[in-house]
């Protein structure tokens, strides 16, 4: 399954009020939103949103939306974070989404399987499912394995939750460390990934609505 395959059953099934993405293409990706009430676009470079959709867009820093709008941002049921993110600023967009999330909100992560070391290198949020595992243990993990380069669905995210926020700068710090300069092979074999299909049917995505 493709990953925008897997976006489209999640908004199908979800119909999240608000859905945020960052990374905004408006091409593809965000266009799925069609059931939502908001659908908040971030990024830099991000394409202006059409006129008078339900769709709105900033052309800016994620982390600098959240420090300066934050207080407006409405409660959100469902996030993309893009492939192409690095690990640090998949983490701190995980930080910033969790704070705004609820018991139901759902948050997809793409670029989490890179198909080779090349790719790992490029990118590194493959690292964020074994940040999460040892640091927010309590979160869901579902490590995907959609195309192209895998897909990471979390839930029973916590709102109040300080664990990641105060320990950033020292995650940071040790997933960047030559422990983890190479992904492991089984990232590229995805042996440890479920197949999408059998999530969606397992879960009965119904039942998330809210």
């Amino acid at each position: 399954m493709r990953q925008l395959e897997l976006l489209a059953a999640l908004h199908k099934a979800l119909r999240p009020e608000t859905y945020l993405e960052i990374g905004t293409d408006a091409s593809t990706s965000f266009a799925l939103a069609s059931y939502s009430k908001r659908a908040i676009g971030i990024g830099p470079g991000v394409k202006p949103a059409p006129v008078g959709s339900n769709q709105v867009t900033f052309d800016m820093d994620p982390n600098l939306y959240f420090s300066t709008l934050g207080l407006i941002v409405p409660t959100i049921d469902m996030a993309f974070i893009d492939d192409g993110r690095t690990f640090s600023e998949a983490l701190g967009d995980i930080i910033n989404i969790e704070s705004h999330s609820h018991g139901s909100t759902v948050i997809v992560l793409g670029g989490v399987l890179p198909r080779n070391q090349e790719e790992a290198s490029v990118g590194d949020s493959w690292k964020i499912p074994f940040a999460l595992g040892k640091y927010r243990p309590s979160l869901e993990q579902h490590l995907l394995d959609t195309y192209p380069s895998g897909s990471l669905v979390l839930r029973d995210l916590q709102p109040r939750s300080t664990r990641l926020k105060e320990g950033h700068d020292s995650i940071v710090k040790e997933f960047s460390s030559a422990n983890y300069d190479q992904a492991p092979e089984f990232v590229f074999t995805r042996a440890a990934a479920e197949q999408p299909e059998g999530l969606i049917s397992k879960l009965n995505l119904e039942a998330w609505k809210w």
